[in-house]
């Protein structure tokens, strides 16, 4: 089946993840993914863990439906192959520290003398320019600076979100933004450079929270697994101290809500009158809950909640997604056959009518080299010497 983005090709210089998986979104809709890595150790996320066949988990993340080139980018014949390459793509990424790139010689205004419709992006912790410009990030750091920790957490301390949630948002910005380039190059006929701030990014998806900053100076506190405006909203424990989460988002579901647990009479105590009296008052308002919620399992209460139209759901551990009834119903992770054989993976999380997209194991180291430099007309013997001389 055809996929849109299908002749698309992407010369990528990703390290780590957030370029890389913005890539990956890419190759997973048909876009060829040329993945430059150092040759003998690859990608750093080869070797952050062990958990996948002898190889880090994080690659099986963000490197799916690649290809694997093995260039030493020190040496002029690995540059001089690059340079060949970069001749027939669409798209360049690079994601060094700021200024590396340009030493490297592969800066924008030097891509675009080889290509010059070329979309290019880079992709670092806080942009090309400004005063941060060449402080060092990965995920936890750009949580700290960006905000996300500080409101994240009980109210005792701040906490790390779980997730590299930092490089997968920056990923998806990627994604959005090279596709928003190549359709402006499809009505102009010119590419650009593209400027990807993980900071940038995060600071965007503090979303409503900086209107209460810049009109009325408030900040959020940390409110753990509550909600910083909306009562009872958050996720309470059960009987037998697993957590049901609940959400009354408006006026009904709090009436429908009380009149599950009980107390109708709720609804007319003036102390719980409004979703801003509720959430003045939670820690009242928590003082009744709580002990009717703890006379009921958490499936019961689920099941309660569910037939009286209470938003609801239960606080899963990893082990419970993984084998939940609505993950293997959409079946998001599907068997994948390859070269590392079988192995359940990620799919990518929209349903199309009319199309399916890629799913293919990521590459093995340098996979694909002796593929690439055949289409470029290097001979098997120029790629024996190349391949004794350590410069693949």
């Amino acid at each position: 089946m055809a996929l849109p983005l299908d002749g698309v090709r992407i010369v990528s210089l990703g390290v780590s993840i957030s370029g890389p998986v913005g890539l990956r979104h890419l190759a997973d809709f048909g876009a060829e993914v040329l993945k430059v890595e150092v040759p003998g150790t690859g990608d750093m996320v080869r070797l952050w863990d062990d958990a996948v066949f002898g190889e880090g988990a994080v690659h099986f993340w963000v490197n799916p439906n690649k290809k694997s080139v093995t260039l030493n980018l020190k040496d002029e014949r690995g540059k001089k192959i690059l340079r060949e390459m970069l001749e027939s793509a669409d798209v360049f990424l690079e994601n060094f520290s700021p200024g590396a790139i340009d030493r490297l010689g592969f800066g924008y205004e030097e891509v675009k003398k080889i290509k010059p419709d070329i979309v290019y992006i880079h992709t670092s912790g806080y942009g090309q320019d400004g005063p941060y410009r060449d402080m060092k990030a990965f995920d936890g750091l750009i949580q700290a600076e960006a905000g996300i920790m500080e409101m994240t957490g009980p109210p005792e301390s701040p906490a790390k979100m779980a997730h590299s949630i930092c490089d997968g948002v920056t990923g998806l910005f990627v994604a959005l933004g090279a596709m928003m380039a190549l359709r402006q190059r499809d009505k102009t006929g010119e590419g650009q450079e593209l400027d990807v701030s993980m900071f940038d990014c995060m600071v965007s998806m503090q979303g409503y929270f900086h209107f209460h900053y810049f009109l009325h100076g408030t900040k959020p506190s940390r409110v753990g697994v509550g909600h910083h405006f909306l009562a009872p909203y958050g996720a309470y424990p059960a009987k037998g101290g697993k957590l049901i989460g609940v959400a009354c988002g408006n006026e009904n579901t709090w009436r429908l809500f009380a009149g599950v647990l009980g107390h109708p009479e709720w609804v007319d105590d003036p102390r719980f009158a409004t979703n801003a009296d509720r959430h003045e008052n939670k820690d009242a308002l928590l003082e009744q809950v709580l002990p009717i919620l703890a006379t009921k399992e958490r499936e019961e209460w689920r099941k309660i909640f569910l037939e009286a139209g209470v938003p609801c759901g239960a606080v899963n551990d990893l082990g419970e997604v993984c084998d939940h009834p609505q993950t293997a119903h959409r079946e998001i992770f599907p068997e994948v056959e390859g070269e590392y054989g079988s192995l359940r993976m990620c799919r990518f999380p929209v349903k199309f009518s009319e199309m399916t997209p890629r799913l293919e194991q990521p590459p093995g180291l340098s996979a694909h080299t002796e593929e690439v430099l055949e289409a470029l007309g290097y001979s098997p013997a120029d790629v024996a010497d190349l391949r004794s001389d350590g410069v693949i």
